[in-house]
């Protein structure tokens, strides 16, 4: 028996409704599937906060051990200086929420350690990659103080993120792998260098030039406490006139016109120096700014003609 043209169409209705209310259940799943909130990163204290680091170095070396675990900020930037350590309403507001602060050695290290302190900050999230030096000695310029320095640091981050340890421990094999690895392509580049003496704008590069064997034949400013002590103008130009080789290494970015100057006046030939991987927060920034900073000299005492001497 033939069907009616209205039973077909009462038929396609309650199908296409119940095809509706499948596909709408299926959505509807999907989109509870969607909207599930991803676990959190775990933290040692409440709040949105997040883990705060002092600058380049600092956060570069926290960043690759916490990997997923934690998204660490920088606190300091070319604004703050040691001449005139300031932080700005934002950079307080960053400080007082953060879970916990990561510094190393220098002025301005101790300088954010003091802030942490007066906003409240427990000293138990304190954390120094290194253990308390007594002066600013940037010990990370060696790569074998920066291996020491990455163990520490790890030991502490473990100690902050406990679920987490066996991944930090981990990421910490890698990038110590990565460091000493540097240290043997760093030595592999300049140790045959016949030319090994330089002018310095401050001994922030110190540690490095230790390690590979360098000479310091002239220190514009003796001390890495550049706001506290005047530059030996007189005594720098004795020993630029000197020098063996008239490589000069800057450090201070090209950002001090008084170095800029006195460079351009003595005709050194300038070899520029990121002692804290400065305003990058990239991972692994240290491991090619280091090699960076070592091709730059290299190619400057290399270029150098051996009757200069």
């Amino acid at each position: 028996m033939a069907t009616s043209p209205t039973n077909r169409a009462v038929s396609l209705r309650a199908g296409f409704r119940r095809l509706c209310l499948w596909a709408g259940a299926v959505l509807c799943c999907l989109w509870a599937m969607g909207c599930k909130a991803p676990p959190k990163p775990e933290s040692p204290a409440s709040g949105e906060a997040r883990l705060v680091t002092s600058f380049g170095v600092v956060q570069d070396w926290t960043a690759t051990l916490l990997d997923d675990v934690d998204q660490p900020v920088v606190l300091l930037d070319e604004t703050v200086t040691a001449a005139q350590p300031k932080l700005s309403p934002v950079q307080q507001d960053i400080l007082r929420r953060a879970r916990g602060l990561v510094i190393a050695d220098t002025t301005l290290d101790a300088f954010a350690a003091n802030q942490w302190d007066e906003f409240g900050g427990s000293p138990e999230t304190l954390v120094r990659i290194f253990e308390d030096p007594k002066e600013p000695e940037y010990l990370w310029m060696n790569p074998e103080n920066a291996g020491q320095g990455i163990a520490h640091l790890s030991a502490r981050l473990q100690d902050l993120y406990p679920k987490k340890a066996t991944r930090i421990a981990k990421n910490e094999e890698r990038l110590r792998a990565g460091v000493k690895d540097l240290d043997a392509k760093l030595e592999n580049l300049l140790g045959g260098l016949s030319k090994r003496a330089v002018l310095i704008e401050d001994p922030r590069v110190q540690p490095f030039l230790d390690r590979y064997r360098f000479e310091v034949e002239g220190t514009l400013f003796p001390s890495v406490e550049r706001a506290l002590v005047t530059p030996s103008m007189d005594e720098f130009r004795a020993a630029a006139g000197s020098s063996t080789t008239r490589v000069f290494i800057m450090t201070s970015q090209g950002r001090d016109p008084l170095v800029q100057a006195l460079s351009q006046e003595l005709n050194l030939q300038v070899v520029a120096f990121d002692p804290i991987i400065e305003g990058r927060t990239d991972r692994g920034a240290y491991l090619r700014e280091m090699q960076r900073n070592a091709m730059n000299l290299a190619l400057a005492l290399s270029s150098i003609p051996e009757t200069a001497e």
